[in-house]
């Protein structure tokens, strides 16, 4: 029975699917963003109130599952960067990529659609 009802109370203060949804969408305009922008930047720049890009961010740095293979850091002044996690690529494989050329140029990753994970889906 106790199981039972500490399922039932995380499952109550656990992020909702909207919040999830904003921290994915944060991710993406991080890597977007020319540099890491402060709170109040990310939320100007996508048209939210500040108190929902906080929350967002909040989810992605607690609920890490949903952020794929990408992390949330925060830059010394506060603002905040998306960069891929290290645990992911060897120290070799992170080195060779470092030097390589991009594989696909700005104006065709602009193009690109924004990453999303629906939310009814397992993460890996």
């Amino acid at each position: 029975m106790r199981q039972f009802f500490a399922g039932v109370d995380r499952d109550m203060t656990s992020p909702s699917v909207a919040v999830l949804d904003d921290a994915v969408t944060v991710l993406a305009a991080l890597l977007h963003a020319a540099r890491p922008p402060a709170t109040r930047e990310l939320a100007d720049a996508l048209g939210w109130p500040q108190a929902r890009a906080a929350t967002a961010l909040q989810a992605a740095e607690h609920q890490p599952e949903v952020c794929g293979p990408l992390t949330l850091q925060r830059t010394p002044s506060g603002a905040h960067l998306a960069t891929g996690l290290h645990g992911r690529l060897t120290p070799a494989q992170r080195t060779a990529l470092a030097r390589s050329e991009p594989a696909v140029q700005d104006s065709a990753r602009a193009s690109l659609p924004p990453l999303t994970i629906p939310a009814d889906q397992p993460t890996p």
